[in-house]
């Protein structure tokens, strides 16, 4: 039975390769547009490489990502323990963002005419609405960030360094 078996496949296997052989005779292109073309192994390989160069690239940039939600996550849990406050919480975060060069553009967009500096206190606020939403103390929470927002606008200071 066994031997019966190997026969059979060893058949299939001659006819599976009689068939591409001829194919590859009569329609060279064919075999491409399937993905059998072995002989191209070696571009083939190089897109791997290139892809798989792109994937850790994509991989290292979700990761340092996931680290910034993680700190910015730790900065929120201490501003609303009261541990920091929001200004010393805005500058944590500008420093965060400054990687991206883009991220003030879209926070001048989110918040139009409003300094960086407004921008990214508004930025902080909107963070801590997101990790406050089912809290019960959630709008002592924001009405203290939101008095601290007020007051820092009113002095006309910047966010230190």
């Amino acid at each position: 039975m066994f031997k019966m078996n190997r026969i059979c496949w060893s058949r299939v296997a001659v006819a599976l390769f009689v068939v591409c052989g001829t194919v590859a005779i009569a329609r060279p292109g064919a075999l491409a547009q399937a993905g059998l073309d072995f002989w191209s192994l070696p571009a083939l390989n190089q897109e791997i490489e290139a892809v798989e160069a792109d994937n850790q690239e994509l991989t290292e940039a979700a990761n340092a990502t996931l680290r910034r939600i993680e700190t910015k996550e730790e900065i929120v849990k201490d501003l609303i323990h009261g541990e920091t406050d929001l200004l010393h919480a805005a500058v944590q975060f500008r420093n965060l963002n400054a990687v991206y060069a883009e991220y003030m553009d879209l926070l001048h967009m989110k918040f139009p005419g409003r300094t960086d500096d407004e921008c990214v206190c508004r930025n902080v606020i909107e963070y801590t609405t997101i990790c406050v939403a089912n809290r019960t103390d959630r709008g002592e929470i924001l009405e203290r960030l939101e008095a601290e927002y007020a007051r820092f606008r009113q002095s006309q200071i910047h966010l230190p360094a």
